[in-house]
């Protein structure tokens, strides 16, 4: 019988890099045996768009016909083990992974998942969702606001999640710690290749990477201009801060002075404020630091927005309020 491989993420796990390995080095895979198909990744090079079928929501791009006849094609390749790869699975509720596997009934499966430290993932997750203009809130709001949120799906329990996959596939599940692959330089492809039993090469590339603090910062006081003049459009706040940060003088000005901010006013979110949230200590792993991250406050940074003797500040409130 041959097996599915379903690389589930979560998000913020490396899974775009994934993705975009798998997709250009599918050719080397199906010679292998390892078929990384074309179907139900038209929205994004190397997503496979299947997994919005089993979590029953309207999604971009989605055509419930199509996917539908994306999983019987699927059905007719039972002579070659298949690797799909989708951030979504991992978000698939109970009932809706059981579905996934009466999809396939005359296959195997191995699920892929990827454990990351519930401190670096929130940051990341924060960080993620203020490069998209989505949010204005500091980190210690944004967490109190997940924690309240009541959902079904909760991105930081991964001993549930794992068992979910566990449970509901009756296959095999690999858990590949994400925090050590990269403290050690193993690209992510090693351990994934090792499992599939097909070689990658490894790229050593990194995708979306994460923002450093006063970036991170910067473009969060952005997106509060933003949506103070009324503009509201997403992620072009951060465009306008990067063009800034790519000129080198102004990189620098900038910088100094967002450092300077952040040595005399930052505030520190310890691990024990997550805790306090009603988080889990089982999201948290062995090694996660005492203090999780620094913030500027945000009475500091809403008098950002009313300086323009920064030039490189100006530059992009200019930038912002004639896009």
């Amino acid at each position: 019988m041959s097996t599915i491989f379903f690389h589930v993420g979560p998000h913020k796990t490396g899974s775009t890099y994934l993705q975009d390995t798998f997709a250009r080095q599918a050719m080397s895979l199906e010679n292998q045996g390892v078929l990384y198909p074309s179907i139900g990744r038209e929205y994004s090079t190397g997503h496979h768009n299947i997994a919005w079928f089993f979590e029953e929501r309207p999604h971009i791009n989605t055509n419930r016909a199509k996917l539908s006849g994306d999983l019987l094609r699927l059905e007719a390749e039972e002579s070659k083990n298949v690797l799909l790869s989708s951030e979504e699975f991992s978000r698939l509720l109970d009932a809706q992974t059981e579905n996934l596997k009466a999809a396939f009934p005359n296959w195997d499966f191995h699920t892929i998942y990827f454990l990351r430290k519930g401190s670096s993932l929130i940051v990341s997750l924060w960080q993620e969702s203020i490069k998209n203009g989505l949010i204005t809130t500091p980190l210690d709001k944004t967490t109190l606001s997940i924690i309240s949120d009541n959902m079904k799906y909760d991105p930081f329990n991964h001993d549930a999640n794992i068992a979910k996959f566990k449970r509901r596939l009756e296959g095999e599940v690999s858990v590949l710690n994400y925090n050590e692959l990269l403290a050690s330089r193993t690209d992510l492809t090693q351990p994934v290749s090792e499992i599939i039993n097909a070689d990658l090469k490894q790229e050593h590339k990194r995708i979306n990477p994460s923002l450093g603090m006063e970036v991170a910062e910067l473009v969060r006081a952005a997106n509060l201009y933003n949506a103070r003049i009324g503009k509201r459009r997403r992620g072009f706040p951060r465009i306008a801060c990067h063009r800034m940060l790519k000129i080198p003088i102004l990189n620098s000005i900038l910088k100094n002075h967002l450092n300077a901010k952040f040595a005399a006013l930052h505030k520190s979110l310890p691990a024990k404020y997550f805790l306090e949230m009603g988080f889990q200590s089982s999201h948290f792993l062995d090694g996660d630091a005492e203090t999780i991250y620094n913030y500027i406050p945000e009475s500091v940074l809403l008098d950002e927005l009313n300086r323009d003797n920064i030039l490189p500040w100006r530059m992009i409130k200019k930038m912002i309020q004639e896009k």
